[in-house]
Formats: structure tokens, C-alpha cells, sequence
């Protein structure tokens, strides 16, 4: 199932912002109502201090009449600098505790606290107030300020009410900037997909990763391996396509020609001799045939088969058992020195055909009355398939050609038909297998072939 990067990252990260926002804007607010509850209380403190120092600065109680007390309005207003909250303080000068000197429009008559200095909470004519109260030292005047409650509580919602707003305007402004900055910084996953998608179906160089993040490279970079792979396949492919294109011609056009003869033949001699030419030309092209198939097999089959343990020593001797007639047929000593276990960890098919393509090679080039030899051994972290024989051998300047696909060595190529690919099927074999091949002089002076794989315990310890 697809889905979009750029919705889950959204889907992920406004939720989780939104949620980090909310508890920081909660604990903001209320940070924000205790410091407004402080400012509140350091305003009437303030506003407490002024009005006692101008009553003690001049203020005759005896020049007041305590009935005028109900209707005036503390001068102080307009003397202290404005404020849009000044105005919700309520403040009262009393004379002692008995005596309502002076006080604002909006300050009941009855005391407003019963408190001789200090922060307190006090019920009022059924009004809950916010009092801060300042004596002298004489004890001559007292001050209440106070601030109702109600009020207290309306001016802070009103300044916390803005940061609520600005929380609810900024999740939609969060959303959009978050799916922008997505978009550009999954641009360059985009610009990719445009450079794959603009190309032919023939180029498969690498991609540009010079500005690609460092997130994505690794990704472009196995992309890029994954080219150079391909790349490397298909012109396997093309070189394997016309390289057996070519072989194939030279024993079609020799059956076509024998053909063509065996029809115009009018003695019989003739004739048998040119069908027995298409005969021999026909087992040429089915062993050639043969070898293409087993080569062209070797690289898909290696992405769906699993390595196995396997004895080697089965495939040596089932392999030894279907060419001991070739090998009688011209008289040619087979030695067996197989020991009884040598496991590794392989393809039990591909061993089999490895083990035929040299014992082969080895009893076609050697001579009548020679010898052929196939062994096994269990060396330390190692086992070793030996197969030698008394042939012509293979000099040691040429031991490096003879892997290439349908290389033949001129001093050996008149004395046997073949197709120059038995090696190099041994040769993709044994790199399948982490195995290591080694061409050397037998004992006898022919061919001597040591393929070293790494054993069970080896493989399995790595």
C-alpha cells in the first residue's frame, strides 16, 4: 500500500507540535495569571504607599468631617500618573480603624479589611476584594487599597485571552509552514524520480548526487550501484549475444554445406560421407548449444538457489561415473582419490557441472593410453578438487585467456572439436562459490586444475 511522506510527516509533526504548544501555552498561562496577580498586588502597594505619605505629609483629620468622607473623591487620582488599571483600585484612608478619612468613587464605606497591615481576601457588602492594607508607624492612619475580585479575574482573562487567539491562529499558520518545508526538503527525491523518468530506456549512467541530502545519498548511491550493474549485465548480455551468434554461424553454414552436398551427391560414398559430416556437425552444435544454456543459467539461478551443504565427493563421483566409457573409449587410466567427506556449502547442480566441464576437458585432450586424475582433499578452513592429466597442457602465458568465453589455445584447438566455454563455465562456477582456481602442470606434463572452496566450518564461523 502507498502513502504519502509529506501527509504522514504532517500527520506526525502538527499533532505532536500542537500538543508540545498546548502544554507550554497551559503552564505560559498560568505563569502569566500568577505574574498578573503579583503586578496587581505590587500596583496597590505601590498606590498604598503613595496615599500614606501624603496623608502623613500634611493631612489634618480634625479639618474633615467624617459625613464628607461618603462623597469624596481621592484627590490622588489626579495626581498620580495615569493608568488604563489605575482606575480599578478602590482606596480608602482611615483615621485609625474608626475613621473614614477619604476614598474613591468606587471604595465601600465599611472598612475593607480588618487587618492593621498585609495582603488579605475580604468579603465586602457580598464582594470579594483583593485588599493590601499599610499602617503608619504611629498608628495614626491606615490605607486599604482594594481591587474586587471579579474585576481582577476579567482583566486577566482579558490579557490571557490574546495568547489563546494566537494559539488558535497559529496551528493553521503551523500546518502550512510545515507542509512547505516538507515539500522543499523532499525536493530533491522528487528531482530524482524526474531525472529516472526523463531517461531512455538505454542509459544507465549514474544519477547526479552532488546536491542530494545526506539522508537520501545512500539511497541514490545504490541506485547509482544498481545502474552499474545493469549495466555491466547487459553488455555481458550483448558481448554473450554476439559472441554466440558467431559460433553458432561457423557449424550452421559446415551442416548447411555437407547438406547441400549429401543432396547433389550421386555416389553413395559421397553421400554417407557428407552425412556423417552433418552427423559430427549436428553433436558439435548440441554440445555447444549445451554449453551456452549452462552458461546463460549460471547468473539467473544464483539470485533464487540457496547454498546447501553439500559433499563434494557426490558430485566428483556421479560426474566420474558418467564419463568412465569416454574415458575407456581411448584407453585412458581414470585414477579415483576421492576422500570420503569433503562438505562444503554449495549448489550440488552447479558442483556437477563444474567437476564434468574438467574431467572432460582432460580425458577429450589427452591422448590415447593416458592418464587422468581426479581427487579430493579436507584441508584446514579449505577443500581441494585436483583434476590432471597427461595431455597437452596449456602454457602458462595463455592460463589467463582460456577463461574468456570461446577462447581456445591455437597449439590444442585442431586436436579436439569444442567451444571454448568449458572453462569459463568452471570459472563462474568457482567465483559463485567464493572458491579460488589455479591452472598448473600436472606431474605428467599436462593440465593440472586445483579449485580450493572454503569449507563448511569456515563458511558457517564467517
Amino acid at each position: 500500500m502507498n502513502y504519502s511522506l509529506r501527509r504522514v510527516l504532517l500527520a506526525t509533526l502538527l499533532p505532536t507540535a500542537t500538543l508540545i504548544w498546548a502544554v507550554t501555552g497551559a503552564i505560559s498561562y498560568r505563569d502569566a495569571r500568577n505574574e498578573l496577580a503579583e503586578l496587581f498586588d505590587a500596583e496597590m502597594a505601590q498606590s498604598a504607599h503613595f496615599l500614606l505619605a501624603l496623608a502623613n505629609g500634611g493631612l489634618n483629620p480634625d479639618t474633615l468631617d467624617s459625613a464628607e468622607a461618603e462623597h469624596i473623591v481621592l484627590s490622588a487620582e489626579a495626581v498620580e500618573l495615569e493608568h488604563k488599571y489605575e482606575k480599578k483600585l478602590a482606596r480608602q484612608l482611615w483615621q485609625g480603624h474608626q475613621r473614614l478619612l477619604l476614598r474613591t468613587a468606587d471604595a465601600p464605606l465599611e472598612p475593607l479589611a480588618d487587618t492593621s497591615s498585609g495582603y488579605s481576601l475580604a468579603q465586602v457588602n457580598g464582594q470579594t476584594w483583593h485588599v493590601y492594607t499599610l499602617s503608619d508607624e504611629a498608628g495614626r492612619f491606615t490605607v486599604h487599597i482594594g481591587q474586587s475580585a471579579d474585576m481582577r479575574e476579567k482583566i486577566t482573562d482579558d490579557i490571557t485571552r490574546d495568547q489563546f487567539w494566537q494559539f488558535l491562529v497559529g496551528i493553521p499558520l503551523l500546518a502550512m509552514l510545515i507542509w512547505l518545508v516538507i515539500g522543499r526538503v523532499l525536493r530533491p527525491l522528487a528531482d530524482l524520480v524526474d531525472e529516472v523518468e526523463r531517461r531512455e530506456d538505454n542509459l544507465l549512467t549514474p544519477l547526479h548526487v552532488d546536491h542530494v541530502p545526506h539522508e537520501v545519498k545512500p539511497l541514490a548511491d545504490a541506485f547509482n550501484s544498481l545502474l552499474e550493474r545493469l549495466a555491466l549485465v547487459f553488455d555481458h548480455e550483448r558481448r554473450f549475444t554476439a559472441d554466440a551468434a558467431h559460433e553458432l554461424r561457423t557449424p550452421l553454414a559446415g551442416i548447411k554445406t555437407q547438406a547441400d552436398v549429401a543432396i547433389r551427391a550421386t555416389d553413395d560414398e559421397v553421400r554417407n560421407k557428407a552425412l556423417h559430416q552433418i552427423k559430427h556437425g549436428v553433436h558439435r552444435m548440441d554440445h555447444l548449444v549445451g554449453q551456452l544454456l549452462t552458461l546463460a543459467r549460471l547468473d539467473p539461478e544464483t539470485g533464487r538457489l540457496t547454498p546447501q551443504p553439500v559433499d563434494i565427493n557426490d558430485a566428483a563421483a556421479f560426474t566420474v561415473a558418467q564419463l568412465e566409457n569416454a574415458a575407456l573409449d581411448k584407453n585412458i587410466r581414470l585414477d579415483n582419490r576421492l576422500q570420503s567427506r569433503c562438505r562444503i556449502k554449495g549448489h550440488q547442480q552447479m558442483l556437477e557441472v563444474l567437476v564434468r566441464n574438467l574431467l572432460d576437458n582432460a580425458i577429450r585432450y589427452t591422448p590415447k593410453g593416458g592418464r587422468v586424475s581426479i581427487a579430493t582433499e579436507d584441508a584446514p578452513q579449505r577443500v581441494r578438487l585436483t583434476v590432471e592429466d597427461s595431455g597437452p597442457g596449456i602454457p602458462e602465458q595463455a592460463r589467463e585467456q582460456v577463461f574468456q568465453r570461446f577462447y581456445r589455445h591455437l597449439e590444442t584447438a585442431h586436436q579436439q572439436p569444442g567451444s571454448g566455454l568449458g572453462l569459463s563455465i568452471v570459472e563462474r562456477i568457482t567465483r559463485l562459490h567464493g572458491a579460488d582456481i589455479d591452472l598448473q602442470t600436472s606431474e605428467w606434463g599436462g593440465l593440472k586444475v586445483v579449485v580450493e572452496f572454503p569449507s563448511l566450518a569456515s563458511r558457517d564461523g564467517a
